[in-house]
C-alpha cells in the first residue's frame, strides 16, 4: 500500500501552493483570497526514490459559532480516514488562530502521524510569530515557504523517512530498466556504423521494433539487464512536403529524437572541427537540459595515442557549452573502445537514481560560500538563505536569496556548477540553479 498524505488547515494558509509544489506541476489554483479550492484533489510526489499519494483537502471555512466545529470535525474525519499522514498547516504571517485549537485537538484523537508545518514564514510577520505555535504542544514544527519552496527540502525528508521505517509497501520508485536514447549526428558520423557494431557484440541483444507512423523503426539494444531504445533518425516527414535543405532537416530530425529521449549520445567525427551543425545539435541538447555523452569517433585514422585527453579538448575548444558531458573516443568501424561506451552508458544511468540529502546539499552550498565568497550586489554581501532541489534529471535547484535575482552572477553559478559535478558525481547531467529572493 501506498502512503496517502493528507495536507490539512484553514482557508488561505497556502495549502494549495504546497501541494502544487509537492507534485511539481500546477493542478490546484490558487489565490490570495479564501475558499478556492472546492474539491479534494489528489497528485503523486516523488522524493528521493519514494513516490505517495497527496490529497489537497479543502479549506476549513469560517462559519458563525457552532458551525466551525463542524467544519473542523468534517474536514479532519476526512483526512484522518483516508490517510496514513497529516500535514497540519497553518498561516505564520497571521498568527496562531482560534481554528488552528480546534484542529490541534481532533488531529490528537486521530492516531495517525503529523507534521506540523507553518507557511510563510519567509515574511519579518512570519518569523515574529513562529513562537505562537509552540502553544499547541506539538514538539517539532517546520517553517516552510511553500511559494519558494523555502525548507520544503527538511520536510520531505522527514516524510520520506517515516515513509521507509513504516510498513508500507510498493512506496520505492520501481529503478528504470528501459531508456530512451538518441543517438543524433550530422551525416557521416558513423550512426548507422555504431548500430551495426552494437549488434555484433555478445553483451547486447539488439532486435528492430517497428513504432508509430512518427517513429519508423527504433532499435532495441539489451545490454546485461537493461534495455535501451535507440530512437532511430530516418525521416518522419514525406519528401513532396520537405521544403528545408538537407542539413536543416537532418538537425529536425535529431530534435525531434533528442525530445523523446531520456538521455543522448552526440557522436561527432574526431578528425574534423565542428560544422554549424554539430554545433546546432549541441546547443539544442543544452537547451533542453538532456543528460548526454559525446562520442567522438573514427579514431582510428588519429596519429594520437592518447585518443581521451584529446577528446576533452576537442569539445573545450569546439562547442565549451557541452563541457560538463563525457567524452569517449570509439572507432564503430574497428570496434575499438565500445565496451568504454558501455561503461560510460551503466555510469550515466547510475547517476539518474543519485540520492542527495536536502540538507546536505544546502550544508555544502553554504561551505562554497565560505570558501569562495560570491561577489557583491549592488554594494551588499550575497548570502545564501535557503535551497530546494526538484529534481535529479535535470539536477534543478532553486537558491533563495538575501536580494533580488539575479543575485548571483553567472560565472560564481558556473563555480558552483561545477563544484557540485565534481563532489557528486554528476558528470554528464545538466545541472539548472534558479534564484530567488527570500524576504
Amino acid at each position: 500500500m501506498i502512503a496517502k498524505v493528507a495536507i490539512v488547515g484553514r482557508v488561505n494558509v497556502g495549502k494549495s501552493t504546497l501541494f502544487n509544489r509537492m507534485i511539481g506541476r500546477r493542478i490546484a489554483i490558487f489565490e490570495d483570497k479564501p475558499g478556492v479550492t472546492r474539491d479534494r484533489l489528489e497528485g503523486t510526489c516523488e522524493w528521493s526514490g519514494v513516490e505517495f499519494r497527496v490529497t489537497d483537502t479543502g479549506g476549513i471555512i469560517s462559519e458563525p459559532t457552532g458551525e466551525i466545529e463542524l467544519a473542523v470535525q468534517s474536514q479532519v474525519r476526512i483526512a484522518a480516514k483516508n490517510s496514513d499522514i497529516i500535514i497540519f498547516l497553518m498561516d505564520g504571517k497571521s498568527g496562531l488562530h482560534h481554528e488552528d485549537h480546534l484542529v490541534a485537538q481532533l488531529l490528537r484523537k486521530t492516531k495517525k502521524k503529523i507534521f506540523i508545518v507553518i507557511n510563510k514564514t519567509d515574511s519579518n510577520a512570519g518569523k515574529e510569530n513562529m513562537s505562537e505555535f509552540y502553544e499547541l504542544g506539538f514538539p517539532d514544527i517546520y517553517a516552510i515557504s511553500a511559494e519558494h519552496g523555502e525548507n520544503l527540502g527538511d520536510l520531505l525528508d522527514d516524510i520520506i523517512e517515516y515513509i521507509k521505517d513504516s510498513d508500507f509497501a510498493s512506496v520505492y520508485v520501481d529503478e528504470k530498466s528501459e531508456y530512451k536514447v538518441a543517438l543524433v549526428g550530422r551525416r557521416n558520423v558513423g550512426k548507422s556504423t555504431l548500430i551495426n557494431c552494437f549488434s555484433g557484440t555478445e553483451r547486447v541483444i539488439v532486435t528492430s521494433i517497428p513504432g508509430t507512423t512518427r517513429d519508423p523503426v527504433d532499435i532495441q539494444i539489451k545490454l546485461d539487464d537493461t534495455l535501451f531504445t535507440f530512437i532511430d533518425t530516418a525521416g518522419f516527414f514525406k519528401k513532396s512536403k520537405i521544403k528545408e535543405d538537407t542539413d536543416f532537416y537532418s538537425y529536425r530530425r535529431a530534435c525531434d529524437s533528442i525530445l523523446r529521449s531520456d538521455f543522448v549520445l552526440l557522436l561527432m567525427d574526431s578528425n574534423e572541427t565542428a560544422t554549424r551543425e554539430d554545433k546546432q545539435i549541441a546547443s539544442f541538447i543544452e537547451k533542453n537540459r538532456k543528460p548526454l555523452i559525446v562520442v567522438l569517433n573514427k579514431i582510428d585514422l588519429l596519429d594520437v595515442k592518447d585518443t581521451r585527453s584529446k577528446g576533452k579538448k576537442y569539445i573545450q575548444q569546439e562547442v565549451p557549452f557541452i563541457s560538463y558531458a563525457p567524452v569517449v573516443t570509439i572507432s564503430a568501424l574497428m570496434g575499438k573502445n565500445i565496451d568504454d561506451l558501455y561503461k560510460e552508458i551503466d555510469l550515466l544511468v547510475q547517476r539518474f537514481s543519485i540520492y542527495i540529502p536536502h540538507r546536505e546539499i544546502f550544508a555544502f552550498l553554504r561551505e562554497m560560500f565560505v570558501i569562495q565568497p560570491p561577489p557583491l550586489s549592488h554594494g551588499k554581501a550575497v548570502r545564501l538563505k535557503f535551497s530546494f532541489l526538484t529534481s535529479y534529471s535535470p539536477f534543478s535547484l532553486i537558491l533563495g536569496m538575501n536580494h533580488d535575482p539575479p543575485a548571483l552572477r553567472k560565472s560564481y553559478v558556473s563555480f558552483l556548477k561545477n563544484e557540485l559535478r565534481k563532489t557528486y558525481d554528476l558528470e554528464g547531467i545538466p545541472i539548472v540553479v534558479k534564484q530567488t529572493r527570500s524576504k
